[in-house]
């Protein structure tokens, strides 16, 4: 009995590390993906808050927060053009 119990145990234990090993990969994608979008969200919050004064309000939804998050700095210059463009232009 007590080989048989570490035998299913032993395959239990393989086949839990499998599956960690398989959805590591895109959990850790999906996680850092998630922060970006966290990160631009904020940076859009605070130059919504600093911008308000001089009428620099963009959006801040999941697809502005995603550009800023992962593009940074370029991608925020992007959705200030592409705000000017559209709404002043």
């Amino acid at each position: 009995m007590l080989a048989e119990d570490m035998i299913v145990f032993g395959l239990a234990l393989l086949v839990t590390a499998i599956f960690v090993h398989t959805f590591a990969t895109p959990l850790r994608i999906l996680l850092k993906l998630f922060l970006r979008g966290v990160a631009g969200g904020v940076v859009l919050f605070l130059l919504n808050a600093v911008g308000s004064p001089i009428g620099l309000n963009l959006p801040l939804n999941v697809a502005s927060a995603l550009v800023v998050g992962y593009l940074g700095v370029p991608g925020l210059c992007l959705l200030v053009a592409l705000h000017y463009l559209f709404l002043h232009g």
